[in-house]
């Protein structure tokens, strides 16, 4: 691309600490003007589905939410997200061993996670996909999107995670009435170095 050009569009792309030289190698070579930084299950990790539930056995709940927490601070930290993908994903892995409900009585072990991305200015997404497994939430839930604008979370984002064309925006009656709630009067976004503020229409 020519000198000045600005290239609209963006990747959602898995984070790992294992993976953080490919990830910065990939971002040095696709200049992308937005980045969803998401912690999925990963190769080893405790969440695979044949492994999560004698892992989970005996151990508090502080220990078992621990290695996907500590993975989301991780990138955040490194500072090569716009935008942090459906926070809590780990939810629909933990299920039915843990439910959306045993979470929600704990909200100060996301705590730590909603400080660091506030401290680094990097926008929370409200994933409406959540609402379509067990639990029925939002990633995160609204609970935890009001804590992150009570803390100074000041950057969002609405998506849908969708991966068929039916699918798209779904949802997002209920996640502009969220972060409307929250307090939030916008989306934020990125195009090449310039900051974009979309503003959430209210209900009609």
């Amino acid at each position: 691309a020519g000198r000045g050009l600005t290239i609209r569009f963006g990747a959602e792309m898995t984070w790992n600490r294992s993976w953080e030289g490919d990830f910065r190698d990939h971002l040095r070579r696709h200049r992308y003007d937005y980045v969803i930084g998401s912690v999925h299950d990963w190769p080893g990790s405790p969440y695979r589905r044949t492994d999560v539930g004698s892992w989970i056995a005996g151990r508090p709940l502080d220990e078992i939410v621990a290695p996907y927490y500590n993975e989301v601070m991780a990138g955040v930290r490194a500072g090569v997200f716009d935008t942090v993908g459906h926070l809590d994903v780990v939810k629909r892995y933990l299920h039915p061993y843990v439910t959306a409900a045993d979470l929600a009585t704990r909200p100060d072990l996301v705590e730590p996670v909603l400080r660091t991305i506030v401290d680094a200015g990097v926008a929370l997404e409200l994933n409406t996909s959540g609402l379509i497994y067990p639990g029925a939430e939002t990633y995160p839930s609204a609970a935890t999107v009001a804590r992150f604008r009570e803390l100074g979370g000041s950057r969002v984002v609405a998506g849908s995670d969708a991966h068929r064309k039916d699918s798209l925006a779904q949802h997002f009656e209920l996640a502009r009435e969220i972060l409307l709630d929250a307090g939030f009067d916008a989306l934020s976004f990125r195009r090449g170095g310039e900051r974009v503020r979309v503003p959430i229409p209210a209900a009609s």
